[in-house]
């Protein structure tokens, strides 16, 4: 009796394969596709490989919600993090200015706020674009110990990039090949 023949994926073009293999081969490609190779060959560093590749899959992910949360914040007008006026920024916040004038009057507000330790100078300011990534994006705290609050606008974002992830995993081989062929300068 014949065994039935199984139906595999295929790449869509052989410009596919080869981009795709490209994709392995740098960045991590090899980092991810390491424990599948030891895990799938009964090798015990397989489990331990895996742990590293979710903690860095979380890693990526967090980098990349951080990414579309700023993507986002980028449609606003104007910029949250052009003005010291925000529930984020501290007294130290000072705006980088071009002009002349602007220039002087951030100098007097710098050396309000400037200390001088042992002949080199310590200044105590951070600039609003600093401080809205410090506070607004990361949010900060004073101590590890203090966790700070859960903000549903990361939660959200992260949602969407593991959304993307799980998405392209479920798609598979054949998905993943076209968006290697459509992000290549090659092609």
């Amino acid at each position: 009796m014949p065994e039935p023949k199984l139906n595999r994926e295929t790449w869509g073009s052989w410009f596919e394969f080869v981009f795709s293999c490209i994709g392995s081969m740098v960045g991590l490609g090899n980092v991810w596709r390491f424990p599948y190779i030891c895990f799938k060959n009964g090798g015990g560093i397989g489990y331990g490989m895996i742990l590293m590749c979710v903690i860095s899959a979380s890693y990526y992910s967090t980098v990349i919600s951080w990414t579309l949360f700023y993507f986002g914040n980028s449609f606003l007008s104007p910029l949250p993090w052009t003005s010291c006026n925000n529930t984020w920024n501290t007294q130290d916040c000072y705006m980088r200015s071009f002009s002349e004038e602007e220039t002087m009057n951030s100098t007097v507000i710098l050396s309000n706020i400037t200390q001088f330790h042992n002949g080199s100078v310590h200044v105590e300011a951070y600039t609003s674009s600093e401080e809205f990534w410090e506070n607004r994006v990361l949010g900060l705290t004073s101590s590890i110990n203090n966790i700070g609050i859960l903000r549903w606008e990361l939660v959200l974002c992260s949602l969407g990039t593991w959304t993307v992830v799980i998405l392209a995993l479920i798609k598979g081989i054949k998905s993943s090949g076209k968006a290697s062929k459509q992000c290549s300068p090659y092609y």
